[in-house]
């Protein structure tokens, strides 16, 4: 029977769209939260990666030679190079585009921005903790137990690399994404790994891990739609109440709500995205399985891709409130309502289930076969550059043209008249990010990537 192969070119097709997605979020252009594209990559990712590593032994024994694992090793080994050079790439160009906002500063209001400085200084220290904590794997020295000698690694080996990742924006992807490949995936693969080929989960199986998905973040959602985060004065006037001090009560408690939820949805779901990681790792096991039985194409191969297509079409068209202006990132009270987003949060698994089960079970269907087309694969070769550096050409946009971005750590804007970024300007973003993308990832990308080669070789030559 035909064997499934281990990269499937009609799913990376949709890396282009997806980043775009993200620069839409950053823009202020996309309403729903990071969960959707960014969910989805953390998916695809899991699935990607059972498929390509689901057959490695992992050997968890003591070996010989240098007293390391050399499976692990020689993974965490390709992960890095995969994963580092173009987060190495775009802090440098991050801070490059922050530096602008020094020699011309933007408008400075009160606890809302300092027109620029604060965005600098906290780049500039994501920059460091990055290149420090990258020069220390790179050079066997992490925390005194390098990834690449001794297995299992204690946390903090990488705990520079990922807290300076989590300060650069977009780069707190890749910081999670290390610490799923280095902790999580070569665990789970050793211990489960014969038992997952052996017994691929049933339908019921991936539903429950969308379930699962959609409700770590549905569930601090609704949490925000049962509480009252509105200020006292006005709270008090409308619920009649004349008593300030029961009023301010009132609001306190509301506020306490508020700012719990908020953190839940901002703070802790970076560490919940291990049950993403994992239901990509299950709808992995499903698309193996599903490639050892496979037969000829049948009648339904188009609905397979087409309804889920649609689905997530309409989904995006009403509720997401797709490329509408939004004055603040990531807040329930901007764009959507309250109960769209939790709508949006707990569709959302389904949707991506729906679409890569349909995209992998209907590989030869017209929609598939134009995300496996020459256009879409150039552009699923950018995004990963795409997703990076749209910030920093963002940052220059908006201090040349003279606009106004609510950016991720403060408001950005040249003048207090500066319009709002609005859809020309999302693809203006969009078309000078994908045009600084390729040079990038054609011929900066290996040099540094061969570089970190040679580093992990003076290091480490046993494992090469």
């Amino acid at each position: 029977s035909p064997q499934m192969p281990t990269r499937l070119v009609q799913l990376d097709g949709l890396r282009g769209p997806l980043s775009l997605g993200v620069v839409a979020i950053n823009v202020g252009l996309y309403n729903a939260g990071a969960n959707t594209p960014v969910g989805f990559f953390f998916v695809f990712s899991g699935l990607t990666s059972y498929l390509a590593y689901h057959s490695e032994a992992w050997d968890d024994s003591t070996l010989s030679v240098g007293n390391f694992d050399a499976s692990r090793g020689h993974f965490f080994q390709k992960r890095l190079v995969r994963l580092l050079p173009m987060l190495l790439i775009s802090a440098v160009f991050q801070q490059c585009a922050c530096v602008l906002w020094l020699f011309r500063r933007g408008v400075a209001e009160e606890l809302v921005t300092s027109g620029g400085a604060f965005t600098f200084v906290v780049y500039l220290l994501s920059s460091i903790l990055i290149f420090a904590g990258s020069g220390a794997v790179c050079r066997g020295t992490a925390c005194g137990c390098c990834q690449l000698r001794k297995w299992p690694r204690a946390p903090g080996a990488l705990v520079w690399l990922i807290l300076g990742s989590y300060l650069h924006g977009p780069g707190w992807y890749v910081g999670l994404l290390l610490l799923l490949n280095v902790y999580f995936l070569p665990k789970l693969l050793a211990k489960y790994g014969a038992a997952w080929r052996a017994a691929p989960p049933s339908w019921l199986v991936l539903l429950g891990w969308a379930s699962l998905e959609g409700l770590q973040f549905g569930l601090p959602l609704l949490v925000y739609v049962f509480t009252d985060p509105s200020d006292p004065v006005a709270a008090a006037h409308a619920a009649g109440i004349s008593d300030c001090g029961a009023a301010c009560r009132s609001w306190f408690d509301g506020v306490n709500w508020y700012f719990a939820t908020l953190y839940l949805y901002l703070g802790l779901p970076p560490l919940f995205r291990l049950v993403t990681f994992v239901f990509g790792l299950h709808i992995g096991r499903w698309a193996l399985a599903y490639g050892e039985r496979a037969s000829e194409p049948d009648n339904v191969y188009e609905a397979k891709t087409m309804l889920p297509v649609l689905a997530t079409a309409l989904v995006v068209t009403t509720l997401h409130g797709f490329l509408e202006p939004e004055p603040e990132m990531h807040r329930p009270t901007t764009g959507s309502t309250p109960l769209q987003w939790v709508a949006i949060h707990l569709i959302h698994p389904f949707n991506t289930l729906a679409l890569l089960c349909g995209l992998v079970s209907a590989p030869k269907s017209l929609i598939a076969r134009a995300l496996a087309s020459p256009p879409f694969q150039l552009l699923a070769e950018l995004s990963y550059a795409i997703y990076l550096l749209h910030c920093a050409v963002c940052h220059v946009y908006v201090f040349t043209l003279g606009r106004t971005w609510y950016a991720e750590i403060e408001k950005l804007q040249t003048s207090a008249d500066a319009p709002i970024l609005n859809a020309l300007d999302y693809l203006a973003v969009c078309a000078l990010t994908t045009a600084l993308a390729y040079p990038v990832t054609r011929f900066v990308e290996p040099k540094v990537a061969a570089w970190l080669k040679s580093r992990f070789a003076a290091a480490s030559p046993e494992l090469l």
